[in-house]
Order: C-alpha cells, then structure tokens, then sequence
C-alpha cells in the first residue's frame, strides 16, 4: 500500500479561466492550497494568509480563507474573507465581492485544475499539498459551527472515522462571507489525544495603535480570538475522539458566536503530529534529523509562529508555513504584521528553497530580517532532516511538523489465514512432535534418559 504526497508551488492565474497544474505525478483525492500572496525570495509589504482545502470537484467539498494586513495604514486594515463553495478566494477591501475566485474542477491523472471564475491580477505564488494514493481510501472537506457553550461538541455527517483532521477557523458567521473588518485565522490538525497542533493569527481593523498576536499550541487543536482584543481566545478545543461518522472537540473556551470552521479529514495513511525547535548552536548550515516519528514518511507539512515554545498569547501576527517530500520539492510561505506600531507594518515572503522561516517585519520593507531558515534534505528511516542555513543563538524557535506516510504492513499470514509463528513457537511445537514421534516408538522421554 502507498500513500503519495506532493508539494509544489503555481503562479495564479491573472485572467479567467481553467488552470492545470501537472507535475504531481499521481491523481490526487485531496488538496491543500496556502499563500500569502508574495513573490518568491523577496520581502514584500503588506501580509496576507490564504488557505484553501477541496477533497473533490463538489462546490460542497471546498472550503477557503483568506486573511489580508496592508502596509503602513493608519488606522489599520485589517479584513478577511471565507468561501464555503471554492479552494481559494480573495476579497475586495473596500466593497462586499471577492476579487479574485478559484474552484476545483478536477483531480488528474498527474495533478489537478482550477477554474479561475474571477480574476484580478496575479503574479504570486501558491504552495500546493497534494494526498492520494491507494492508501487513502477517504477524503472529505466539510465546515461546523464553533460552539457557544463549553465542553463537548461532536461533528457528524464526515462519513467515516478519520485517521487524520485538519481544522481551518475564522471569525466570519455567515457563507459566501466576502468581507469581515478584522484579520482573525486559526489552522489546526490532529490525529490523536496526544498528537494534535495549531498556530493562529489576529490583526485588528481601525486601530491608530497595531494590536496584533499569534499563538500556537501542541495541546490543542483549535483557537480562534476575538476580533477587538489580541489578549482573549473566544474559542479554544482539543481533540476527544475520531467517531465512527466524524470526530469529537472539548471546548475549554467558547463565546456566543457561531464561528465557521472547516475540516479536512483523511481516512488511510500514516501520520504522526510533533514539534521540535531550532537548533541554537553551531556554524551555519547546521544539520538537524528529526527523530521518533515512526516510519519514514512519504512527506512533511511544517508550520511555526516563530516564537519558543509557549502556552501563552505573544505579541505579533507571523506564522510560517511549508512543506516539502523531497530536498528538490519543497516551499514555505511566511507573513507578518508588528504588533503596537503606530503605522501598519508588514511583510510577506515565498521561497522554493526552503521549509521554515521565522523573520521580523520592518517599515521598510526591504529591511526585513531572518532570524532563522531551514532547507528540507531528506526522509529518513524514523523521521526526517533539515538544514538551518541560518539560526539564531539565541532563541530555540518551535516548529510544528505533520508526518505523511504508507499504511504500516500487516504481519505475514501462514497457509490457512493464521498469522506466521515466531521463531520460539516454532522451535517448541518442533521439540513437541520429536517427543510424541520418540513416544510412539516407545523410547523413554524422560530427562536424562
């Protein structure tokens, strides 16, 4: 059995129209679209962090959001928009309309196509996950409403038990939402009581002081914040269970507002969600392997906030987020918006070179820095390896990682169904028939004799 996993990276389109993206080399029952809207290897201003997921050509089964933070504004503009019919949209920042729309329209025998319904302009980059192969024998892309009330919520109707979600939260509480005044993301994912991840993001809209945060737990799954305060959470969750029709949450916060959160489940494969953090000695580039994932996996997904390993809200809206399946095939995207500026400051960055980045926004954009970025070398028998082609000596940066891999094989069967004996069963049934054989010629069996 195979699961197949592939990361690459596509231009938008700059005109109407369908798109096929080729080069996958498998048909995929899954996809994952992230950008922040930058051109590779050059800081750009103004943020943004759009992610998309489909898990067919069904309008049903696309979910996208799209998160934007404009530079030097003053009040600032922040604003959002969530598309329950399409992979990816990007919303007008003065009028109520999406400026630019893709849907899937198929999975191909080597990639996939878009069909781009609206457009505006183009030129930046898209980072790509495709999942298939025969592994995967599920795929489902649905949305839910975060609770009001704490504790417990179940989510049905995804058609069989996952082995692997993906949560993508916002604060918009209606469909086809094309614009909210405020920049508020959540992206999660987990497979278990004990290996689930999130990191989110918050900008807020029309304030003459920035306040902007992020967060980023290995606890938890799920946390969205509140549109006017960077410091409270109106919504955090952890995982319960993966259910016969769905999964469970608890939710340790929850306000009054059904907030949209749309999932990717996966049934088949292998997985494992972990962290580790950067490396803080060393002359760069500095190796690191990453051990203790279990098998060696097909592809990487990575993702960080850019801040040491914490339980608390920190200052500042960055997030990275790559992947890579092999050191030729990978790409990150990172953004940032500076929190308690008097003018909007902030930056975007897409690279091809690289799967990690935590940098620092300036005023001039140009100026902004890179306190650390790590290349993708290799899969490995237990896990993986990068390159920290810089690192910081003084902060050790965690980074979220998610594991794909094939199906574990199950244990050979012998002739009739019944699985193979080891080693010592088979040495003591042998010892058994010499003495039933011995018995039968009527030699004497005892010790000794």
């Amino acid at each position: 059995m195979v699961l197949s996993f592939k990361a690459g990276i596509f231009s938008a389109r700059s005109t109407t129209g369908t798109q096929s993206v080729t080069g996958v080399g498998f048909q995929p029952k899954a996809l994952i679209l992230h950008t922040t809207a930058g051109i590779l290897d050059t800081f750009e201003a103004d943020t943004a962090w759009y992610t998309g997921f489909a898990s067919s050509s069904t309008l049903a089964d696309q979910k996208s959001l799209a998160i934007l933070g404009f530079d030097a504004q003053d009040p600032s503009d922040a604003d959002s928009g969530w598309d329950n019919a399409a992979i990816f949209n990007h919303p007008d920042v003065t009028v109520p309309a999406f400026i630019m729309v893709a849907e899937l329209q198929s999975f191909d025998s080597d990639g996939f196509t878009l069909d781009w319904t609206i457009t505006e302009f183009s030129a930046f980059e898209i980072g790509y996950i495709a999942i298939g192969g025969a592994d995967v024998t599920n795929a489902d892309v649905g949305q839910f409403n975060a609770p009001a009330v704490t504790g417990n919520n179940a989510v049905t109707g995804v058609g069989f038990q996952p082995d692997l979600i993906f949560l993508m939260g916002t604060n918009h509480t209606a469909d086809n939402n094309q614009l909210d005044t405020q920049g508020n993301w959540s992206f999660g994912v987990a497979k278990s009581t004990t290996q689930r991840a999130l990191c989110a993001g918050m900008m807020e809209n029309g304030v003459g002081t920035m306040d902007t945060a992020r967060y980023q737990r290995t606890d938890k799954c799920l946390a969205m914040f509140s549109n006017t305060d960077s410091t409270v959470l109106t919504h955090e969750a952890d995982l319960v269970s993966m259910d016969s029709d769905g999964f469970t949450l608890n939710y340790t916060t929850a306000s009054s507002s059904n907030k949209r959160v749309a999932y990717l489940a996966l049934k088949g494969g292998n997985y494992a969600v972990g962290s580790f953090t950067s490396p803080t000695a060393g002359t760069a580039p500095v190796a690191q392997s990453v051990t203790g994932v279990g098998f060696q996996p097909d592809g990487v997904m990575f993702m960080t906030n850019g801040a040491t390993a914490s339980s608390s809200i920190q200052t500042h809206m960055r997030n990275s987020l790559g992947a890579a399946n092999s050191s030729s095939s990978e790409w990150e995207e990172w953004c940032g918006d500076e929190d308690a500026a008097t003018a909007q400051i902030t930056a975007t960055m897409a690279d091809t070179d690289a799967v990690i980045r935590v940098s620092d926004e300036a005023a001039a954009v140009g100026s902004s820095t890179t306190q650390a970025l790590a290349d993708f070398t290799s899969l490995d028998a237990d896990g993986f390896s990068v390159s920290w082609s810089v690192r910081d000596s003084g902060n050790a940066y965690e980074v979220i990682y998610v594991a794909f891999g094939d199906t574990p094989a199950a244990p050979a069967a012998a002739a009739g169904g019944e699985v193979s004996r080891t080693a010592t069963d088979m040495l003591m049934t042998g010892l058994a028939e010499i003495m039933t054989s011995r018995r039968k010629r009527g030699v004497d069996t005892r010790m000794g004799m």
